[in-house]
């Protein structure tokens, strides 16, 4: 069993994950497959980046909701986060 760690989302900022299968990301053929995400500031969208290859760190569509995208809202909080599991390098350089 793999095990997963809670990462809060700062606006702004890219992350590297796995998608989720989401029904946009399902249709988008994109589940279970590492993109950079940005949660774009003042919405509660999600721009996706390529992670790898030769389109790395160009965009990949338009913006998806959070939801989809794999963020939950923590109300208590007032943020996003997800939980990133332990086979992404989260680590690895994304470019600014």
């Amino acid at each position: 069993m793999s095990s997963r760690t809670r990462i809060d989302v700062v606006p702004g900022q890219r992350y590297r994950k796995t998608m989720p299968a989401s029904e946009v990301c399902m249709h988008m053929q994109i589940d279970d497959k590492v993109f950079e995400v940005e949660l774009l500031p003042g919405r509660h969208m999600a721009q996706l980046y390529y992670a790898d290859g030769p389109k790395k760190g160009t965009d990949f569509s338009f913006p998806i909701t959070a939801g989809e995208a794999g963020f939950y809202y923590d109300e208590a909080a007032g943020n996003y986060y997800f939980y990133q599991s332990e086979n992404v390098d989260h680590d690895a350089e994304i470019p600014a």
